[in-house]
């Protein structure tokens, strides 16, 4: 059983801002450069989390009966139109304690709050033509294929080379025409 939360800086304890810190940390090589805050203790992070979460929607996902965070998700650029929101772009953190079917849980129990609790209409995923994984976890619940943009992101190699990588569009509709 998962509950979703949606984070609110004023609410945010200690200990999730930490754990949202450890997830992207996690995921850094893949998503985030987070080099930057190395070294430099706990403000620098508190600051990133912060942004993060006032500049944005960021909901945690947690597991009820471990008691740990199983994801973090993050919308943004939502395009609002009359009462509803015609789209928005989504982010995901999977601990990797849920990588495997659990991702598949976690990304369904997100998935379903948003249809229940919010007039988002669309989930847009920009991935890179590597995330593999990702891909696999996205169609799994839904999102399909909508198009490729070539040679768009810098991401660096094994070697610490800088390599030009495809962006990959997914997206997926959350409301259903009747």
């Amino acid at each position: 059983m998962y509950k979703i939360s949606i984070v609110e800086w004023d609410n945010l304890n200690e200990e999730y801002i930490k754990e949202v810190y450890r997830l992207l940390k996690e995921q850094e090589k893949k998503v985030f450069d987070l080099s930057f805050y190395e070294g430099l203790g706990e403000e620098p992070i508190l600051e990133y989390v912060q942004d993060m979460v006032e500049n944005n929607l960021v909901f945690i996902v947690e597991d009820t009966q471990a008691g740990k965070v199983a994801g973090v998700f993050m919308l943004e650029d939502l395009r609002p139109y009359k009462d509803v929101v015609l789209y928005a772009k989504i982010h995901c953190v999977i601990s990797k304690k849920y990588w495997g079917k659990k991702s598949k849980e976690v990304c369904e129990a997100f998935k379903s709050y948003l249809q229940r609790e919010t007039n988002i209409q669309r989930l847009i995923a920009e991935i890179p033509q590597n995330a593999y994984s990702l891909i696999k976890i996205l169609k799994s619940v839904g999102f399909t294929h909508e198009g490729t943009v070539k040679k768009v992101l810098v991401y660096l190699d094994k070697n610490g080379n800088e390599k030009l990588y495809d962006e990959m569009l997914y997206g997926l509709d959350l409301v259903t025409e009747e």
